[in-house]
């Protein structure tokens, strides 16, 4: 079993936790499923508020290309109505692979280094229900605190009784507004903390619902520290990825830009064009131009009259680039939800004084039978 101390520097295990293949792939997957999602759901929308007109299909994708986006102020309710299930459909895949993720690394912190990535998606299709129920809880009480809210608004616009009424409930009000958005809090952190509750706690629902607020409430100042700390501790991880992406990337263009030319300059281009902000602004088209000038291999060409084959090499190329970046991405993914199992745990040790890790109702592993 993996040596816990329970205190805010545990958080940085998660680093090296978060490097495994295991939870990697499965985070990969389920940002490739999200993703496929939100891009049917979208274009779905897209076409339905009518923007195939005037040049189809074709046209559509010319002009958002992997990463469509609905504009909300001129969209209609039918396109808006498609455009939001898609967005609901990727965050509840990526919660429950977040659960799945979150599994792995508590039974690696058991010390069940043996703990298969299959078992972990089975325990996750067993509680789905129940983790999706807990999810959406603190989020569906808020809104249904809301209505007498609403009514006493509304009770407010009976002439003379009315104000009279509101400015001798206002600190009941008051109040209840502190309730509600204490639910919308707990509803907010659950995105990151319940999963970890979760793969701990099992298919309980009001375990669930108990725990989410029993973390996020009852020590507020400790959990906000682990919080911030599980920040720092990606933002390490994304300072890291990104420095080791440059140099691989440095690397790559050194190779093939002196080898193949100005075919690999052109090449290079067209990908770069296929990654969100590489080139839409002047800011980062600036920083790329430059460090093709400082390499000595031109980054940012004319291809405005690029063959056919040219073109299909280019987008292959930034469909690769982006593969990359979503594997990076993965890495993060593992490491925010790994750190997450770690400060349930040291919650769940600061509130109770309870290493739920020593728990043998959790699964048939106990952390004992690794010395048999």
């Amino acid at each position: 079993m993996k040596t816990l101390s329970f205190a805010f520097s545990d958080c940085f295990i998660a680093l090296k936790s978060g490097w495994s293949s295991r939870k990697m792939l499965i985070a990969f997957r389920g940002l490739l499923t999200a993703w496929l999602f939100y891009f049917i759901f979208t274009y779905i929308a897209l076409m339905i508020d009518g923007q195939l007109a005037g040049g189809g299909i074709a046209a559509l994708f010319r002009n958002y290309e992997f990463f469509p986006f609905l504009f909300v102020c001129d969209a209609n309710t039918q396109s808006l109505l498609f455009w939001f299930t898609g967005i609901a459909i990727a965050i509840v895949k990526l919660e429950t692979t977040a659960v799945t993720v979150s599994r792995i690394a508590f039974q690696d912190l058991r010390g069940h280094d043996v703990y298969q990535s299959s078992e972990a998606k089975d325990y996750t299709k067993t509680l789905r229900k129940s983790f999706l129920i807990a999810l959406f809880f603190p989020a569906f009480l808020a809104v249904i605190m809301l209505i007498p809210a609403g009514i006493a608004g509304f009770a407010g616009r009976i002439p003379l009784l009315g104000p009279v009424l509101i400015a001798l409930l206002a600190l009941p009000l008051m109040f209840w507004a502190f309730i509600i958005a204490c639910l919308l809090l707990v509803f907010i952190i659950g995105f990151w903390q319940l999963p970890a509750i979760a793969a701990v706690a099992g298919d309980d629902t009001l375990e669930m619902i108990i725990e989410s607020f029993s973390v996020s409430l009852k020590r507020p100042l400790t959990h906000s520290i682990f919080q911030l700390i599980s920040r720092i501790v990606v933002l390490t991880g994304l300072i890291a990825l990104i420095t080791s992406a440059l140099a691989v990337f440095t690397i790559f263009v050194l190779i093939l830009g002196n080898t193949m030319g100005s075919t690999f300059s052109e090449i290079i281009t067209i990908a770069l064009y296929r990654i969100p902000g590489a080139l839409s602004n002047i800011c980062s088209w600036q920083t790329i131009a430059w460090a093709g000038y400082y390499l000595k291999v031109p980054l940012i060409v004319d291809t405005a009259a690029s063959s056919m084959h040219m073109l299909v090499s280019g987008w292959i190329l930034g469909i690769s680039m982006l593969l990359g970046i979503t594997a990076l991405l993965s890495y993060l993914f593992s490491v925010c939800f790994s750190s997450q199992v770690i400060i349930y745990l040291s919650m769940k040790y600061r509130l109770s004084g309870e290493d739920v890790r020593l728990r043998s109702d959790i699964d048939y592993f106990t952390p004992e039978q690794i010395s048999k």
